[in-house]
């Protein structure tokens, strides 16, 4: 697959106090839209940088979203764990029949 049959669009807001360059790293797979949208909604609550990748290869069919999931969301390093967290709180929340 070369460049051109992989489209990216990132997303993200960085609040102004993270104005210093960190370097970004890839925290989690993304599995499709709903999903990014609740987390990117509890990052902005929470003032913590991110930048959601999301993969369109509409010239392969939707294949790599198979194999890749939807997309993928980076943010630094040293939010890792309190963004896992979240996004732990978000899958139970969203297969809780009762939720």
């Amino acid at each position: 697959m070369n460049l051109n049959d992989l489209q990216l669009r990132i997303f993200g807001k960085v609040p102004l106090k993270f104005t210093i360059m960190e370097d970004f790293e890839k925290i989690l797979v993304l599995e499709n839209e709903f999903e990014a949208e609740l987390i990117e909604e509890v990052l902005m609550d929470k003032q913590i940088p991110y930048g959601i990748i999301i993969r369109e290869d509409s010239a392969l069919g939707g294949i790599t979203e198979l194999e890749d999931g939807w997309g993928y969301l980076e943010a630094p390093g040293r939010f890792r764990e309190e963004i896992m967290k979240i996004y732990k709180e978000i899958q139970e929340t969203s297969t809780d029949p009762e939720g």
